[in-house]
């Protein structure tokens, strides 16, 4: 078995990142775990771009959603 110890200091950080940014974004740690540096590097993007887009989407939910409240509260008193 592989630990940390036997792998180089840009490995290590990649391990790192990838668990940094699991926890972050509240993935998880799963059953299928990526086993080498672009399977970490490739799903820590992909968890990044998920967060950032479901963030746009829910601000732009939001906004929507605030805008029609303005509206139907001047039609309301007026």
């Amino acid at each position: 078995m592989e630990t940390l110890h036997d792998k180089s200091d840009w490995e290590i950080y990649c391990v790192s990142l990838y668990w940094c940014i699991t926890t972050i974004t509240t993935v998880g740690y799963g059953d299928i775990l990526p086993k080498t540096k672009f399977e970490r590097l490739f799903c820590s993007l992909i968890m990044i771009f998920g967060v950032v887009g479901f963030s746009f989407v829910t601000g732009s939910l939001t906004s929507i959603l605030s805008n029609l409240d303005n509206s139907n509260a001047k039609t309301k008193y007026q």
